[in-house]
């Protein structure tokens, strides 16, 4: 028989595992009878779970939209997820529409990489055509958006410090025109039979836990994964062992048909590497990409290919029209750290019927600890490579810049004859750069054009136009490009010309340094953005002004106001502290003393 005390004592540790176990499974479910929801719903109806009013809202647990419901978040929104189980999750329909003046803010109470709250999750009763996330900046979860047998649309996103940008499992989402910035492990993680469109992105800086090796996208390796990652920058920073492309397939009955084309991938620790274990068959089609300068790894024993194949013979990669260049290794292949037979690639064979895989790859200026290493075949199997660039055009010279076994008999041969000596497909007289005011013009004369489609024009290693060849020509043609938005300081422009069969050449390049007069008032934009706790706004006047300087937060309150002063023709710059503001969207408005001139830029503070 118990005491009273020891009764009292029982009772207390029960109701204490009561309110533990209340607050770990703590969520709120919509009751699946087929209602359009809004946030202001979700509010009176959760039972706190959701609080606030538009455009502040607070979520402290997993809420779910049923299978039978829909929630609609508009643009303007920003929710804080308060605790690290909080979370937005669907089994039916989930639209955060945010937009290009509204964007939607969902974060955690707190900045942290390793994720302050759990994301959101698409889960499979999902219905995938109505499932969209636009323009929405998503902070600090712990999967920015994770997919289960679920296919949303991901569109013009931001996701900052996230553990995981994406985590997809068998998911053919859709993500265009989005930032993966400083993930803490992967940028976008996918298994389980996942084939997603990735198309137009910037993953940057992403695996900052930088312990192993967890890159910026990674496939495999349980099922058929085979995405198409499609015209992306994706650029490492100081994190030592993040690549930029994975594919691992495990498995004689698994495959990939994966699409890797029109990427650029630099300053990783490598560019794009595909495994085969236990047979899995790798059937990608490597096309269009440029692979330069990933040699952020510290050792190149370990690290440091453009491409690297690994594994078994059924690893059989198609690589064509690429360039490849800059980085420690060009091409490896290898099985494991011995030398024996492994992946079988086609880097270019002119032999067969196929037209699709004759080569065309430009490899050069790769190598490491003094020594020229384009490719680097570690297998006894023979290696098609015919009909590649390999920057010197004599066999004796290409012979130098490949290892195989004419240099140890214990590997197998690269068949690299004949190479391709590129046939100039323009004759470049002029390229100029000068500055007119606000904006930059870009000019330059060909002698003449074969089967020339047009250029491409790269500012500071992003594309900012396209002007249109004139196929073949043998007279002079003149061209031009302005660019209405350069950047304050340095900008670094190439001109690529695109070839009608897809190739991609390099034909020039220039330096300009702009801080010219405008003609008319603009604002540059704000630094850093988002920011925490000040910002500075970058503008430039067309004459001598007094200027005000007003901040309004999203509900057109003004919050801040800087006095006139008086500020000079050209470039000017204003530091905002919001110390005393709360996290948030404003708005920054610049204009004369009388009001003659109006500008106003969009910033987010995240406390």
């Amino acid at each position: 028989m118990q005491t009273g005390e020891a009764m009292r004592y029982s009772k207390l540790f029960s109701l204490l595992i009561v309110v533990l176990s209340v607050s770990i499974s703590a969520q709120y479910s919509t009751p699946n009878t087929g209602v359009n929801w809004t946030i202001d719903d979700l509010v009176l109806n959760s039972g706190g779970a959701v609080t606030g009013s538009y455009p502040a809202y607070t979520i402290t647990q997993e809420v779910t939209v049923s299978s039978a419901d829909r929630l609609t978040v508009p643009g303007g929104s920003e929710i804080t997820f308060s605790v690290l189980n909080s979370g937005l999750y669907t089994q039916g329909i989930l639209r955060i529409e945010g937009t290009p003046q509204l964007n939607v803010m969902l974060k955690g109470a707190a900045e942290d990489s390793t994720g302050s709250w759990q994301g959101l999750k698409f889960e499979d009763t999902s219905i995938d055509g109505e499932n969209i996330v636009t323009w929405t900046y998503i902070n600090s979860a712990y999967y920015g958006v994770r997919a289960i047998n679920a296919s949303p649309v991901v569109e013009d996103c931001y996701f900052y410090k996230c553990r995981r940008g994406l985590n997809l499992s068998g998911s053919d989402a859709v993500l265009k025109r989005s930032v993966i910035e400083r993930s803490y492990e992967y940028g976008i993680n996918m298994t389980l039979s996942s084939s997603p469109l990735i198309e137009t992105n910037y993953l940057f800086d992403n695996n900052t836990q930088n312990t192993s090796a967890k890159n910026q996208i990674s496939v495999g390796l349980q099922g058929n994964n085979s995405p198409v990652i499609r015209s992306n920058h994706i650029k490492g920073s100081a994190n030592s062992k993040t690549g930029g492309i994975s594919i691992w397939v495990s498995g004689s009955t698994s495959f990939s048909n994966a699409v890797i084309e029109n990427n650029l991938i630099e300053n990783n620790a490598f560019g794009i590497t595909l495994y085969s274990s236990s047979n899995g068959i790798v059937n990608v089609l490597v096309k269009n990409n440029v692979i330069k300068n990933n040699n952020i790894g510290p050792d190149p024993m370990t690290s440091g290919s453009g491409i690297n194949l690994n594994g078994s013979s059924f690893n059989t990669p198609v690589i064509t029209r690429n360039t490849i260049t800059g980085n420690l290794w060009g091409i490896t292949l290898q099985n494991g750290t011995t030398v024996q037979a492994g992946p079988q690639p086609n880097i270019g064979n002119i032999e067969n019927a196929d037209t699709t895989d004759d080569g065309y790859n430009s490899i050069y200026d790769n190598g490491n600890s003094g020594m020229i290493y384009d490719l680097y075949n570690n297998c006894t199997n023979v290696v098609y490579a015919q009909n590649n660039d390999w920057g010197v055009y004599d066999s004796a010279s290409v012979e130098e810049h490949i290892y195989h076994n004419t240099d140890n008999a214990a590997h197998g041969f690269v068949k690299f004859m004949p190479f391709y000596e590129p046939i100039v497909p323009v004759e470049l007289l002029s390229f100029t750069c000068l500055q007119e005011k606000g904006s930059v013009r870009l000019a330059w004369q060909t002698a003449t054009e074969t089967n020339n489609a047009g250029f491409r024009i790269l500012r500071n290693n992003r594309e900012i136009g396209f002007v249109t060849g004139s196929g073949s020509v043998a007279e002079v043609v003149n061209y031009s490009f302005n660019d209405d938005n350069p950047l304050s300081g340095r900008n670094f422009y190439e001109l690529y010309q695109l070839d009608f069969n897809g190739s991609l050449t390099k034909i020039a390049e220039t330096t300009l340094l702009f801080d010219a007069i405008p003609s008319d008032f603009r604002i540059i934009g704000a630094y850093p953005n988002p920011f925490n706790p000040s910002t500075t706004v970058e503008y430039y006047l067309p004459e001598e002004s007094n200027m005000e300087i007003r901040v309004f937060n999203i509900r057109g309150e003004e919050v801040n106001i800087k006095s006139y002063s008086k500020k000079q023709a050209g470039k000017n710059t204003a530091r905002l502290d919001f110390s005393d503001n709360a996290s948030g969207v404003y708005f920054i408005q610049l204009s004369d003393k009388d009001n003659t001139i109006t500008k106003s830029v969009k910033v987010m503070l995240i406390k």
